[in-house]
């Protein structure tokens, strides 16, 4: 069932729904601009909430109701990325968006990363972001090895008389239930790591966090075992 696929290109994807909106003018240069903006990136999409300085800043204006939308659409495309990923029933999916929605909420509200200082020697500027990357999804692998050995077996063993879409329907409800279970627990990390992270700015001389590189930070933040 399991699909193997470049995490890095679908969070890639994911990442233009929030950055490609929040742009800042270098007339702030007496702020820590890349810092803020950095930082602010990376709460709404993983907690979906930002501070009253990152908001100011944002050339667009955005109103908190705009917001909110962005990091829904955040969380829909993680759902959908998780589920492609393990190759899941989409129809489940479908019929139970709103509780999984919830769900990967109370996961990615876990996030654990720090900004530091911006490096302003470098050109582009650039940031420094120590994470604790999450070992959920990692866990979640093994959980989904043990499950199907069970099912294939139970199905061998006991002659079980269900088509093969009760069975993905079967076996996506109970990997479902096993990463409910995982989200309600203490939430485990791997050993911290520090990154780096490029706020450039573009033709018009207004500060944006690089795509690629705020895309790697989200696998390594939350990382599957195939990225």
């Amino acid at each position: 069932m399991r699909n193997i696929f470049l995490r890095k290109l679908a969070s890639f994807v994911v990442s233009l729904v929030i950055i490609g909106i929040y742009l800042i003018f270098t007339f702030f240069n007496t702020k820590d601009i890349a810092k803020i903006l950095t930082q602010g990136d990376l709460d709404l999409y993983f907690k979906g909430t930002c501070s009253k300085e990152y908001k100011d800043i944002l050339v667009d204006n955005s109103s908190d109701e705009e917001l909110k939308e962005n990091y829904e659409e955040v969380i829909n495309s993680e759902v959908d990325f998780f589920f492609y990923y393990f190759g899941l029933d989409e129809n489940y999916k479908e019929e139970n968006q709103e509780k999984l929605n919830e769900i990967f909420k109370t996961v990615y509200s876990k996030a654990k990363y720090e900004v530091k200082e911006t490096d302003k020697k470098k050109n582009p500027k650039e940031v420094t972001v120590e994470i604790e990357p999450m070992k959920i999804m990692l866990d979640m692998e093994d959980e989904y090895e043990a499950l199907m050995d069970e099912m294939t077996k139970d199905v061998d063993e006991n002659n079980v008389n269900k088509t093969d879409e009760e069975l993905h329907t079967e076996f996506t409800q109970r990997f479902l239930e096993k990463f409910e279970e995982a989200s309600m627990k203490d939430m485990q990390y791997d050993t911290s790591k520090t990154i780096a992270i490029k706020v450039p700015k573009d033709k018009n001389d207004i500060y944006q966090v690089d795509e690629k590189d705020f895309s790697k930070a989200v696998g390594e933040i939350i990382p599957y075992k195939v990225q």
